[in-house]
């Protein structure tokens, strides 16, 4: 399906598939998800984002540290 200029898709993600997602193995998946949340949910972002600030993908612990520093959350 291909859209016009100016119409936008849109997902519905639930919570729970955006939790999930959190644990893809694929690392430019977590770093998708934590862009939407920073979006979707700042509050809840700013609740995951000392769980996931050792994640073995560099790139996402490197979102998560610049996002620690955003949102003035010292990584513990």
């Amino acid at each position: 399906m291909l859209l016009s200029p100016g119409q936008a898709k849109r997902w519905n993600l639930t919570a729970e598939h955006t939790l999930a997602l959190l644990q893809h193995p694929t690392g430019f998946v977590r770093e998708a998800v934590l862009a939407y949340l920073t979006v979707a949910s700042p509050r809840t972002l700013r609740e995951l984002l000392p769980m996931m600030k050792n994640d073995p993908n560099h790139l996402v612990a490197h979102q998560v540290n610049q996002l620690l520093r955003t949102y003035n959350l010292e990584p513990n």
